[in-house]
Formats: structure tokens, sequence, C-alpha cells
């Protein structure tokens, strides 16, 4: 597993007596140095991340994490959000750049010579306690926003406004298999 975060990657070891997690690291994929080829790469979500850098977005990084994980894997499997995910209804401005998007991942894999299975992934994530719940309408807007900051009372209550009439968004995830 690897994690950059040091709280997270401690977190995370208490993972392996659940499953077959041997080995942890804490670094990013890009400074990730392979000690062997792996049979198999899975990731969740988390490749929003690997075109972060110190100066914002960088797609050129992203695709050169899609490159390491091209050649130290035979199978690489992605779970992430698709660009139709209500997600995106819901957030003041799209958190993370164009390329991170499933679609672009799996245009990537594909010209790497993969071949590439998708796997709709309908995920719901329940939003009715929002109305009356206004810790969970703040944590909610964070979580959705990709931010520790607070909301301000307009963006709360913009926010709030936007899911009232809904239950649950469903977040059009998919998982890629490229083998």
């Amino acid at each position: 597993m690897i994690e950059p975060d040091k709280i997270a990657n401690k977190r995370a070891q208490t993972l392996a007596k659940y499953c077959s997690i041997r080995k942890f690291y804490q670094t990013t994929l890009s400074e990730f140095v392979p000690e062997r080829n792996y049979d198999a790469l899975m990731t969740i979500h988390a490749n929003y991340y690997w075109g972060k850098t110190h100066n914002g977005w960088s797609d050129h990084k992203y695709e050169d994490c899609i490159d390491k994980i091209d050649k130290i894997s035979k199978q690489i499997f992605i779970l992430g959000a698709s660009k139709k995910s209500e997600y995106y209804d819901f957030v003041e401005h799209n958190p993370f750049p164009e390329h991170v998007h499933i679609e672009n991942t799996r245009e990537l894999l594909k010209s790497r010579g993969r071949n590439v299975v998708e796997i709709p992934v309908p995920m719901r994530f329940y939003i009715d306690d929002l109305k009356n719940d206004p810790f969970a309408a703040r944590e909610t807007w964070k979580f959705f926003n990709n931010t520790e900051n607070e909301p301000t009372k307009r963006q709360l209550e913009k926010f709030v406004d936007a899911t009232k009439d809904k239950a649950y968004a469903i977040f059009h995830d998919v998982l890629l298999i490229a083998k």
C-alpha cells in the first residue's frame, strides 16, 4: 500500500489483518521505487491526486503515474468518478482537473496498449439528513468540495438548497480493469 500521509498510512496498516496487504510505503506513487513487478494494482479514487503538485495540477505528472503503473503491474484496477456523476451538481466548482476523470484515464490506459474493461459502479451518497443537521451539512460540503475549510453561511445555504429535493446523490463511478 502506498500512502504518503504518515497518519493515514498508520491507519491503513490496520487493514492488513483484514486483507492481503503485505507491505506499506509512506511515499507518493510518483516517488515510489518498486521492488519488483506486481500481478495487480488497485486504486480507489486516489488517482485524483496523482497529478497534484505543490504548484497546482499537472496532467504531465498524472500521465507519468499512469506510465509507472503500466510498467509495474500486469493488471490495473482503478475505481473513479465519471464526468456524469451527480457529485458535480453539488460542488461550487470542480475541485479536480479534467484529466483525472475516469473517461480520460481509460483513454490513457488504452493508448498504452491495454485492453480496458469498464464496469459501472453507481454509488448512492445519502444527503437527505443535510436539511436538518447543520454538522452533517457542513462536513458533507467540505467532502464534496475537497477541502478542510469551513463553508461560509451563504455557501452552506446554497449547498443545502441544491440538495433539498434529493434523498441521495448518485456517484456514477466506473471500475476500470486494464490488462
